[in-house]
């Protein structure tokens, strides 16, 4: 069984009929994969994605420099790098749907974050894709929380509890 959050996000892609679902921007890419790539928030060229398609494929896509810490953190368990200087991330993406057999298919993604030239890139790799905008699933899928989201917010809450009736009880 995969991570129940690639299976929230699968079955939010099928109730609203897609046959894939693209992540680039930092909170949506860190949920998806459940830990954040450190240069994402830094430098805007180096891009990071996840990819869902179908019901099982599974693939992250991130800059050569991180691949070694996303295989050690990240949920996904298919990896791609490319090279920031040489290679082109919507490649990348463009041959992940190919693979996952979408290439025509109706693709949720975040074109609030694709930068532009990345999105006119994908559209020529994938002249035949349908590319619709993806925010409107994560809000919906993101606000009913998985059982270890759940219990990380408790420890979370107790945690800032704890903080707050230390630094109360100093000021007294």
């Amino acid at each position: 069984m995969e991570h129940p959050v690639f299976e929230k996000l699968w079955a939010a892609m099928a109730e609203d009929g897609f046959d894939a679902l693209v992540a680039h921007s930092l909170d949506n890419v860190t949920y998806t994969a459940g830990f954040q790539v450190p240069s994402q928030a830094m430098n805007r060229f180096r891009r990071t994605s996840t990819i869902l398609a179908g019901k099982t494929f599974a693939r992250q896509i991130v800059v050569n420099v991180e691949e070694a810490l996303a295989h050690e953190k990240s949920r996904f368990s298919d990896i791609r790098s490319y090279n920031q200087f040489t290679d082109h991330p919507s490649d990348l993406i463009a041959e992940a749907l190919t693979e996952a057999g979408v290439a025509a298919g109706r693709i949720a993604i975040e074109l609030d974050f694709l930068p532009a030239m990345d999105f006119l890139r994908l559209q020529e790799k994938l002249p035949t894709a349908t590319f619709v905008h993806a925010r409107d699933l994560y809000f919906r899928t993101r606000m009913v929380k998985t059982e270890e989201e759940v219990k990380l917010l408790k420890e979370i809450g107790t945690l800032t509890e704890r903080v707050m009736t230390d630094v109360v009880g100093q000021l007294k």
